[in-house]
């Protein structure tokens, strides 16, 4: 088990790398990240003895990239301001994904033109 802390708009977080087992958010839940708000702590899996991803690392950081847009979004109190009837858009994995995997392009970009 590794664990970082990371300052997320003024707040610390701990982000936990671990076996599967040794968490029960992400225990026998088909997921490779998961973000707890109520104690700010994310934790990402270490791969799984049935992974047959060839990159695992690459998909580590892409996961960890997309829970921490959940953090962001989160400490930016964007998750009680959005109410819908099924699920708020503030927790869609869809939107989270987007950012998530095109936020590298984004900063390659803002690089290029100096506009960090």
């Amino acid at each position: 088990m590794k664990e970082q802390k990371v300052n997320i708009l003024g707040t610390e977080w701990k982000i936990i790398t671990c076996k599967e087992q040794e968490s029960e958010l992400l225990n026998e839940k088909y997921r490779d990240g998961c973000t707890d708000n109520s104690t700010r702590t994310i934790y990402i899996c270490e791969k799984k003895p049935d992974c047959e991803l060839q990159d695992y690392e690459m998909w580590k950081r892409l996961s960890l990239r997309h829970e921490i847009f959940h953090a962001f979004l989160f400490e930016s109190g964007l998750d009680a301001s959005s109410n819908c009837t099924n699920r708020p858009w503030a927790e869609n994995e869809e939107m989270v994904d987007w950012f998530a995997i095109q936020s590298p392009k984004i900063y390659k970009v803002f690089a290029e033109l100096d506009i960090l």
